[in-house]
């Protein structure tokens, strides 16, 4: 059985900053923790007596199942946010998988650059590396974190403030305001409004947690403002070539009967086509 206490001797800043930082990876022990704020007070004395050797620069990585689309916008929201004191932050997409889960570029990613977290709407475990969900930055604890973790990581001491408009939780599902601040054209105040009457069958059907409810909200409507994009641009065609197809995908009657109404309440009330593809992606993504 784990102790629940470990004690340090002679703590110092590095070692503080970096217990907090593993303590909001998801699962990781007290021992572990331990371990890294041991590790960190041997690096700080190696770096006393040792030439000062070029930092790395830290990146966040956004991640969705296609690279784009959410990810993307996840990255514009996450760049506007940042302040000089996280000048050297770098922010990468990057697409997953939602069935293999392959990460080795994120691996590829964490050698070149300190890796503070990753967010996307697709779950990625890794080792030592924070996750947050992209439906969690529409809610102030989520942008909280994430606030948290740059300045857990900073490499210099600076004066910081967090910006005034983090996203809070708000009566329409907490979607609204999340989504009126990553996307262009969608109206995210009617689309809560088809969430509210369609969301409760698909969730009772698919037995979603509230929490997963949120995040296929969140992709259903980041595809309906890449779709108005693409209408305004004459690039209908080309936005649909870049859905995963999933011919070989069956959706069952039962799952039609929820699907069909909402998607083609959404074709009438946005003006725009909803293709076969996303229908089947969405499906494998609820499962």
């Amino acid at each position: 059985m784990e102790s629940a206490i470990h004690t340090l001797s002679c703590v110092n800043m590095p070692m503080v900053l970096e217990a907090g930082r593993k303590s909001l990876v998801e699962g990781i022990t007290a021992h572990q923790v331990y371990e890294a704020a041991y590790d960190a007070m041997t690096v700080f004395m190696r770096h006393e007596t040792a030439p000062s050797l070029p930092k790395k620069k830290r990146v966040i990585a956004t991640v969705c199942f296609t690279g784009e689309g959410a990810a993307q916008l996840l990255e514009e929201w996450i760049a506007s946010q940042l302040t000089t004191a996280d000048d050297d932050v770098v922010i990468r997409t990057v697409r997953v998988d939602p069935v293999t889960r392959d990460t080795s570029l994120l691996y590829q990613l964490k050698d070149y650059y300190e890796m503070i977290a990753i967010i996307g709407t697709v779950s990625i475990s890794m080792d030592e590396v924070p996750f947050i969900p992209a439906w969690e930055l529409l809610k102030e604890e989520g942008s909280s974190r994430l606030f948290k973790l740059l300045e857990m990581t900073r490499k210099y001491d600076s004066s910081h403030t967090e910006p005034e408009n983090v996203l809070s939780e708000d009566s329409m599902c907490i979607i609204e305001p999340g989504l009126n601040e990553i996307v262009s054209h969608l109206d995210a105040a009617l689309f809560c409004k088809l969430l509210d009457e369609h969301i409760p069958g698909l969730r009772k059907y698919y037995d979603w947690e509230f929490d997963r409810s949120l995040g296929m909200s969140m992709h259903i409507g980041v595809f309906i403002d890449r779709m108005l994009d693409a209408q305004m641009n004459n690039e209908e065609k080309k936005l649909i070539s870049t859905i995963p197809a999933y011919p070989d995908l069956k959706v069952l009657p039962e799952e039609y009967k929820l699907w069909f109404p909402f998607l083609k309440q959404i074709e009438v009330s946005f003006h725009i086509f909803i293709p076969d593809e996303f229908l089947r992606g969405s499906v494998k993504l609820a499962r």
